[in-house]
C-alpha cells in the first residue's frame, strides 16, 4: 500500500460509541451510590447479525463487499459475544437506496418526511464518496440494538480492498466491548462502564491492525512489516502530542469526555491520543500480560469492579503505576519500543 493510500485509510477513522455512552451516563443519573453489580458470568457466544447494502453495491464493488463479509465472520470468530441485534449498513452512492438506509439509522429514525440534519449529512457523505465508519444504536436492556455503519467503503476499490477489513474488525471490536454492558446497571462514570477512551479505541485499533497483518490484509509484496511501519508512524504522532502538551496527557484524559479533551488539546488531538498513543498502550499491556488479559479478562473484571480495580486485577499494577511505566517506555529508543510488537515473521501470511 502506498503512503498516500495508507493516509487515506486512516483519515476515514471511526468515532464509534459516543452516542451509546451518553445513553449509559443518562440512564445512571438516578443512581448516586455506586454499588458493584452482580457478576454477569461468561460472555455469550453469538450476536444476531444482519447485513444490508445499497442497491447494486455487491455487484459494483465485489472485492470490498467480500472483504466486509469476511472480516465480519473473522471478527465474530475472534470476539464471540452477544450484544443483541447487530445491523450492518453498507451505504454506497445509489441515492434512493442510500436514503432508505440512512432513514434506518438509530436513534433518530425518520421513516417519512424530510431527513433531519444528521441524516442529510450522512446521505451527503454517501453521495460524495466521503468515507465514515462508526457504531451507533440503543442499549435498551429489553431489546439492545446496535448498528455498524460503513458509508462509502467503495473508496477502497482503488487501494487494497482487503485493507478495509481492518476497519471492519475495529468497529466490531466495539460491539464486543458493548456486549459486556448487557444486563448490568450502568456505572455513573463512563470510564467505569467501558474503560477510558484510550483503552476502548486503542484496543480496537491495535488488535485490528495485528489481526489484519497476521491475515495478510495489510501491506504489499516486499513490505516486510506493515504493523511495525504503522506503529512507528503512530509513535511519532504520539510523541509529538506529548511534546506539545505534557507527558501526563494520556493519564489526564481518563474520566473526561472526548469533547472536553478536544477542547483543551485541540480538535486534531483525539486521533494521536486515543488511537495512536492508545494503541501503543495496549501493545505494552499485551506484551506484559497477553491478548487474553486485554480482551477477555479485563472486561470480565470491569463488569464487576469498575475501571481501576479491573485494571489492577488484570495487569497486576495500579493505573498510576502503569502510567508511570508507560511514560518511561515512551522515552526508550525506537528499536526497543518496536521490539514489543509481534515479530515481522508472524505478522503476515503469504499473499
Amino acid at each position: 500500500m502506498t503512503s498516500k493510500q495508507n493516509d487515506r485509510l486512516h483519515r476515514f477513522g471511526s468515532w464509534c460509541i459516543i452516542g451509546l455512552l451518553a445513553g449509559v451516563v443518562s440512564c445512571q443519573a438516578t443512581q448516586p451510590d455506586r454499588a458493584p453489580p452482580p457478576s454477569r458470568g461468561p460472555a455469550p457466544t453469538a450476536s444476531a447479525l444482519s447485513l444490508l447494502t445499497t442497491d447494486g453495491f455487491e455487484k459494483d464493488h465485489p472485492e470490498v463487499f467480500a472483504t466486509i463479509q469476511g472480516a465480519l465472520e473473522f471478527a465474530q470468530d475472534r470476539l464471540p459475544c452477544d450484544s443483541g441485534r447487530v445491523e450492518v449498513l453498507v451505504i454506497g452512492p445509489d441515492r434512493p437506496s442510500a436514503e432508505r438506509l440512512v432513514r434506518k439509522l438509530r436513534p433518530a429514525e425518520t421513516p417519512d418526511g424530510p431527513l433531519d440534519s444528521d441524516g442529510q449529512h450522512r446521505l451527503d457523505q454517501a453521495m460524495s464518496g466521503e468515507g465514515d465508519f462508526f457504531l451507533s444504536g440503543y442499549l435498551d436492556p429489553k431489546d439492545p440494538f446496535l448498528q455498524l455503519v460503513f458509508i462509502s467503503p467503495q473508496i477502497h476499490d482503488d487501494a487494497n480492498p482487503r485493507a478495509f477489513g481492518q476497519i471492519v474488525v475495529h468497529e466490531y471490536t466495539h460491539v464486543y466491548q458493548m456486549s459486556w454492558l448487557r444486563g448490568l446497571p450502568a456505572w455513573p462514570d463512563v470510564t467505569d462502564a467501558m474503560g477510558p477512551a484510550w483503552y476502548v479505541e486503542g484496543m480496537a485499533d491495535y488488535l485490528s491492525w495485528c489481526w489484519a497483518c497476521e491475515e495478510g490484509w495489510m501491506g504489499s509484496r516486499g513490505e516486510t512489516s506493515p504493523l511495525h511501519a504503522e506503529m512507528d508512524r503512530r509513535m511519532d504522532g504520539a510523541l509529538e502530542l506529548v511534546r506539545a502538551h505534557s507527558p501526563l496527557v494520556l493519564e489526564q484524559s481518563e474520566g473526561r469526555s472526548r469533547e472536553d479533551v478536544g477542547r483543551e488539546l485541540g480538535p486534531d488531538s483525539q486521533g494521536p491520543l486515543f488511537y495512536w498513543m492508545g494503541s501503543w498502550a495496549i501493545a505494552w499491556l499485551v506484551d506484559l500480560a497477553g491478548r487474553d488479559a486485554v480482551i477477555d479478562e479485563f472486561y470480565r473484571h470491569l463488569a464487576e469492579r469498575g475501571w481501576s480495580q479491573a485494571f489492577e486485577q488484570s495487569f497486576g499494577m495500579s493505573t498510576a503505576e502503569f502510567h508511570r511505566r508507560f511514560r518511561d517506555f515512551l522515552i526508550l529508543p525506537r528499536a526497543e519500543q518496536l521490539a514489543i510488537l509481534p515479530p515481522p515473521s508472524s505478522e503476515q501470511h503469504e499473499q
